[in-house]
């Protein structure tokens, strides 16, 4: 068995097909369909972010990153530190939601969307 040559896996020749030298294919790929952007109204849908540290000023760029993109994608951004606060959210909501959690608050927040109705649950 003889193994292929190094050279065949480089683009040291050009050709119509190949990319520019020290371009890769994958650069010159079209991006992904970017979903709609939302421009005006009010929030059709909720994110809720549910960790302690969500107000703190270490999570200060994480938390505007997540604003930005909830209303990019028309929905509003709200943070709660503890899931009894989503609990007491939950009973006056709505309108549809997305759950992020970690994993200290996410036990006690499934355990909250189990008791709710369909209609109360997240989307997943």
């Amino acid at each position: 068995m003889t193994r292929p040559i190094a050279s065949h896996f480089r683009s040291d020749t050009s050709s119509p097909t190949s990319t520019p030298r020290g371009k890769k294919s994958y650069d010159t790929a079209p991006a992904p369909k970017e979903l709609k952007q939302w421009r005006h109204g009010t929030p059709s849908w909720t994110l809720l972010w549910c960790n302690e540290r969500s107000m703190s000023q270490e999570c200060k760029t994480m938390r505007t990153m997540l604003r930005r993109k909830a209303q990019h994608c028309g929905a509003e951004l709200l943070c709660m530190k503890k899931a009894h606060q989503f609990e007491q959210w939950l009973r006056t909501a709505a309108k549809p939601y997305a759950l992020f959690t970690d994993w200290r608050e996410v036990k006690p927040c499934v355990e909250i969307v189990a008791l709710q109705g369909p209609e109360s649950r997240p989307i997943l």
